[in-house]
């Protein structure tokens, strides 16, 4: 699995790239890498929090909760998505 990315944003300095596909993550409980697709944004957001919860004791289901906030703090988007895992080689 590959993640690309496109270029969302060019700034005095800096460019803002936005992920395109299935991004990996790092469950913190279990250490495995789980991999979830990133939502759109029409203007990439300021600061993005991003918790990976592994779902107990019955399955080992990833959850992927994410919000995404302007810079005066209002929110632009809360999201809540199922992760996959992949076994083997992730290329």
């Amino acid at each position: 699995m590959e993640t690309t990315y496109r270029l969302a944003n060019r700034g005095d300095g800096f460019e803002v790239c936005e992920a395109v596909g299935m991004v990996p993550v790092r469950c913190p409980d279990c250490g495995v890498t789980v991999w979830f697709e990133m939502p759109r944004f029409a203007a990439p957001p300021s600061r993005l929090e991003l918790d990976v919860l592994h779902e107990r004791p019955k399955y080992a289901r990833h959850v992927v909760e994410l919000a995404a906030f302007t810079a005066c703090g209002r929110p632009l988007l809360t999201s809540r998505t199922w992760a996959r895992a992949w076994v083997g080689r992730v290329s």
